[in-house]
């Protein structure tokens, strides 16, 4: 908001995440973005925004929009070289297609599998690597279970990316949203259960007082 930064932007001018997301959200409507003309045409408008010479952009998305041509079949074109980068790189799950994703939801409010598609639709044209999707569907997770069940099943350190989740699926979907059986279940250190934490969050926020 203060400007400057990355290419020194005007105070309140947003960056590169927000103006490709404008990309996703010109073509957005009811039953679009995951047939092939709506990608072209979202494919299109990333490309038109490379060519405008952005004050910023990822290197992983330069890479793939560097040289890349608008028309039909343009999707296509760039998901092949988002393909190829993969292969050569083995690294195409960066953050590039997350920060875009949020207009891809709107179309689908009432579809949570339009949803799903669509996420990873999009993702796909600059970002092959299929967690870089995973990531753009978990951020729009139907119910606090799929979220967390989806982060935890990209592998690796899953406690702490179940942790992460969990505290960002818990603030959307709160403690009712929570499996009961999962509730029944859950304990640690320092012996603590299910109806603690709940104790303890009402503490922390002032909603429940200290018994005496």
């Amino acid at each position: 908001m203060l400007g400057g930064g990355l290419g020194g932007y005007a105070p309140g001018q947003w960056s590169d995440d927000t103006e490709m997301a404008c990309a996703i959200a010109r073509v957005a409507a009811p039953g679009r973005l995951t047939s092939e003309d709506a990608l072209d045409a979202v494919a299109d408008g990333f490309v038109g925004w490379f060519g405008d010479g952005p004050a910023d952009i990822g290197n992983q998305t330069r890479a793939v929009l560097s040289g890349a041509t608008a028309g039909p079949g343009s999707a296509a074109r760039l998901r092949a070289t988002a393909a190829d980068l993969h292969a050569r790189t083995g690294r195409t799950a960066g953050n590039g297609s997350l920060m875009r994703t949020g207009p891809v939801v709107l179309p689908y409010l009432d579809d949570p599998a339009g949803l799903v598609d669509a996420a990873r639709a999009v993702s796909a044209i600059t970002h092959h690597d299929p967690q870089a999707g995973d990531a753009c569907v978990l951020w729009r997770a139907g119910s606090f279970a799929s979220g967390v069940e989806a982060a935890i099943r990209g592998g690796g350190d899953t406690d702490t990316v179940a942790a992460i989740a969990g505290a960002l699926l818990g603030a959307r979907f709160g403690a009712s949203g929570i499996p009961s059986d999962w509730r029944e279940r859950i304990h640690g250190w320092p012996g603590l259960r299910d109806a603690d934490l709940v104790r303890l969050a009402g503490l922390a926020s002032g909603q429940e007082t200290a018994s005496t």
